[in-house]
């Protein structure tokens, strides 16, 4: 069952990797990420489903990757703030 969700794992990869920037480029990161469904919905439909995917099913991966996605970002975020940069908050308050 895992194997039919690979793809969406890469892409998730993908997109919580571009998470550590986000704060500073807002909107431009609204681009990205909408490039990287577009990108996966793409790769699903050739890799996965032969070239032709239904509406339903680019729903199925598009909703599969914001669910785990979803669930991953407080971790992400939480990985960002205490072990790679433990003492952001306390620089950001004095500033």
């Amino acid at each position: 069952m895992m194997k039919n969700y690979r793809i969406e794992l890469k892409w998730i990869l993908i997109y919580v990797g571009s998470l550590d920037k986000h704060q500073y480029l807002t909107l431009v990161f609204t681009i990205i990420h909408i490039i990287i469904y577009v990108l996966a919905l793409k790769d699903k439909r050739n890799s996965f489903y032969n070239g032709s995917i239904s509406y339903k099913q680019a729903f199925m991966t598009g909703l599969i990757m914001t669910v785990i996605i979803a669930l991953v970002s407080p971790l992400i975020q939480w990985i960002i703030s205490y072990v790679i940069s433990p003492d952001y908050f306390k620089t950001v308050i004095e500033y």
